[in-house]
Formats: C-alpha cells, structure tokens, sequence
C-alpha cells in the first residue's frame, strides 16, 4: 500500500484544491490519501498576523472538513480511501482550546503536529529571516523549537510529529550542543505513543535531506517510533515526491511496516 497524509490544498498554502491534490494521488498509485492544512490557532496576535498568509483562518475550520467530506465522498473506494487530517500547530497557552476545536469535528481522521514558530519567529518562511542571526540566536531558536516538540507530546492532540528538525531547512543545522535536547525530544515522542514522519519535502529545501535527518530517523527507529512517509506536497505534482529513496531508506534499516489512520486509529500495514 502506498499511503500519503501530509498534504496542503488552497484552504492553506497548497496551490491546487482538496479535490485536484487526491485525483492526482489516485493517479500517482496512492492508496491512502490525506489532506491536512495548516491550521494556526494563535494566542499571539503577531504570530496570527503572520500566519494568516499561509494557514486557514480558524473560524472556516468547520467549512474545511465540510469541503473535506465532499471530495471523499465523491472519490472514496475500495481502492482509492481518502482521509481527513490537519497540520495544527501547538501553542502551551492555547492548548486547551486547539483540543476544544477538534474534538468538535469526529469526521477528522488524524491531526499532525507541528511547530512553525519560536516566539514569533517564523522557522521556515524565509532564508533571509535565518541569515542575520548569530550562531547563539539560531541555538536559542532550535531550544525554543525543540521545547514545543516535546510540548506537543505532552500535549497529546496528535496522531504523529511533523517534520522534526524543520530549523535546518536554511541551513541552520542542529548544534552539536543541542543533540542530547533532540534526544529527550526522541524520548519523548517514543513514551507518549505517537508516530513521526519521514518527510521528503526537505530534499528539496537549502538543506538538501529529508526531516528528520539519517541520524536522528535512524535513532528515531532504535527507539521504536512508529513511521510514515509524507511527501509535505503543495501541489499535485509532489504528492509522492522522493517516496523511493524515502522508502528504500527504510526498507535497509529494517522498517517493513508504517502507518495508517482512520478516525484517530492507528494500524500498521506493510511497507510494500
């Protein structure tokens, strides 16, 4: 089976609708597709100004999964299923009300969790916003981000962890000195149960590799962390982009199985 979940329409920053994204998949060979925008539910007004450009706005979340259960219920079969997801970002001060929304929503069969912000810096918006930073700054910026990963744990609104070291996307790569923060990250991910992505969008990033590097997937798989391979797609035209080398990398550390979610269930099917 060949399953992609992380998966971005025109309700955020994708280029092509809910419905063009999954009939581009169907004809790609996926057999599980899911969409799962970005929603940015913000106590910082900065950071919602900010996000507004590429996050849904919360209040049309209901239309979303609206629009969501329309397109699967005109494309779902057998061969082809279709999930509902979202990519919601996680705020300490605001979690409760993030959990209050999705609950309202049972049609909605897995949340990713994910950190775009430390502070109001934007992790991943521009090259530019990283090259003024000192090598302390950019640090801070990575204790900050690894801070809302182990949050997002603890926060337990998730079904898996979205691109764990997005701070290297520009280059800014994990300081040596933070490699034992990443594994309390690791640690941490591993005792709350949830699953964490191979996302192959980095490799077409500055950074050059996929989230999460070699040597933090490869620990990620000592640890026994469940794994899945998501294409972050914002057109049609990546829905399974880098899948080979992602899957062939699994496959020769001795991944056989990853997973899939129907209603926040999760069931580990083959590989291949």
């Amino acid at each position: 089976m060949l399953t992609s979940y992380h998966n971005h329409s025109t309700w955020s920053d994708g280029t092509a609708s809910i419905r063009e994204m999954a009939l581009a998949a169907r004809e790609a060979g996926v057999t599980e597709f899911g969409i799962s925008d970005h929603l940015v539910l913000s106590p910082n007004p900065v950071v919602a100004s900010k996000a507004a450009s590429w996050s849904m706005k919360p209040e049309v979340f209901g239309d979303y999964v609206v629009a969501a259960l329309e397109v699967k219920s005109e494309l779902q079969t057998p061969a082809f299923q279709f999930r509902i997801g979202v990519e919601a970002d996680f705020f300490e001060e605001n979690i409760d009300s993030l959990k209050a929304m999705l609950a309202k929503y049972p049609q909605i069969d897995y949340v990713i969790g994910a950190s775009h912000y430390a502070g109001d810096f934007e992790i991943d918006h521009a090259s530019e916003d990283w090259e003024p930073l000192d090598e302390a700054a950019r640090q801070r910026i990575w204790e900050v981000y690894l801070d809302k990963i182990q949050g997002v744990c603890q926060a337990g609104y998730c079904d898996f962890i979205a691109h764990l070291d997005l701070p290297k996307k520009f280059g800014a790569l994990l300081p040596d000195a933070l490699k034992p923060k990443m594994e309390q990250v690791l640690q941490a991910i591993s005792h709350s149960g949830v699953a964490m992505e191979v996302n192959t969008a980095g490799l077409d990033k500055p950074c050059r590799e996929w989230y999460p590097s070699e040597e933090i997937l490869h620990r990620a798989i000592a640890l026994g962390i469940p794994l899945l391979v998501n294409a972050d797609a914002h057109a049609t035209s990546q829905v399974v982009r880098h899948f080979s080398e992602a899957r062939a990398a699994l496959r020769a550390s001795g991944i056989t199985q990853v997973c899939e979610f129907t209603e926040h269930r999760r069931r580990m099917i083959p590989l291949d």
